[in-house]
């Protein structure tokens, strides 16, 4: 997964490529920074602005929205990630915003809501899958159990109440990743250097299984 800071783009993204990476999720609003170093068909995913969700404005949503749309049929990718509401009561009205403009697309929910499961009902009425980021998941408790079968792809990094970002590696806390056959795992960290971006790539490997892509 790209860091949403261009600052580390290019470096980041042709550390990847030495490793065989060739599969990432990247930020609408920093796609400029990279697409010269990044193939369409490298893009399997698009991570919406974090706040999209919780603009007021409806008519300012389904703008905001339409222009996502336009930018992931110029990539030719159709699966958006986004950050849900905090307000599970707020978000009816922006899930209905999305499935109007979103047919045919892959939508998913990432787990940032302390309350998973009050957000689940919703979640199913539209048909939306969800992004299972282990870090959040630590963080507020969420039980994987009964949500498998829900779950689009993973991203993985350290956890630690104290900072926003840590490696695997240097986790405090021993990070639980979830082992399912065909899923795919996005390693989300902004790595300064390939030292840092190779510990992690073993680890995962290891843990989750012999190949990564």
């Amino acid at each position: 997964m790209l860091p949403f800071d261009k600052k580390y783009t290019t470096e980041y993204i042709s550390m990847a490529h030495s490793l065989g990476i060739n599969n990432f999720e990247i930020s609408a609003d920093y796609y400029y920074c990279s697409k010269n170093i990044i193939c369409r068909n490298e893009i399997y995913s698009i991570h919406a602005p974090k706040n999209l969700l919780f603009e007021p404005n409806l008519e300012q949503l389904r703008n905001r929205v339409i222009q996502i749309k336009n930018f992931c049929e110029c990539v030719d990718c159709h699966r958006l990630v986004f950050h849900p509401n905090i307000d599970t009561n707020k978000n009816s009205v922006c899930f209905e915003v999305l499935s109007e403009l979103l047919e045919g697309y892959v939508v998913c929910m990432e787990n940032v809501n302390n309350d998973l499961e009050g957000l689940m009902p919703l979640l199913m009425k539209h048909h939306y899958k969800i992004v299972w980021d282990v870090s959040h998941a630590m963080f507020h408790a969420h039980e994987i159990e009964k949500k498998i079968e829900a779950i689009e792809h993973f991203h993985v990094r350290g956890f630690s109440p104290k900072s926003k970002y840590v490696t695997l590696c240097d986790s405090p806390k021993k990070i639980v990743i979830p082992r399912i056959e065909s899923a795919v795992y996005f390693l989300e960290y902004p790595y300064r250097n390939m030292f840092e971006l190779l510990k992690d790539w073993k680890y995962i490997n290891s843990f989750v299984f012999d190949g990564l892509s």
